[in-house]
């Protein structure tokens, strides 16, 4: 299993089992991110985006795998929201 962070995991990732808004708040900051920039460089990538709807819905996946994209899709961003 690949780690954000060599020492330890973050508490979001040990309350959850993976990687959440915690993480990568985190992970910006010890890049050297300003607080201010790290939020909004991750709020950038919670909102829905109804172009991933409409781009997958003409793919030519079959409906079972388009359908499994979308979760996926949906599950990361929800992800994103969560905190310990």
């Amino acid at each position: 299993m690949s780690r954000m962070f060599k020492e330890e995991f973050s508490k979001a990732y040990e309350a959850y089992g993976f990687y959440t808004y915690q993480d990568f708040y985190l992970f910006g900051r010890q890049i050297g991110i300003k607080q201010s920039r790290v939020s909004k460089i991750i709020k950038e990538f919670i909102p829905v985006h109804e172009s991933v709807h409409i781009l997958v819905e003409r793919s030519f996946l079959n409906t079972a795998v388009k359908e499994t994209y979308l979760a996926c899709y949906l599950e990361r961003i929800k992800r994103l929201t969560m905190n310990a």
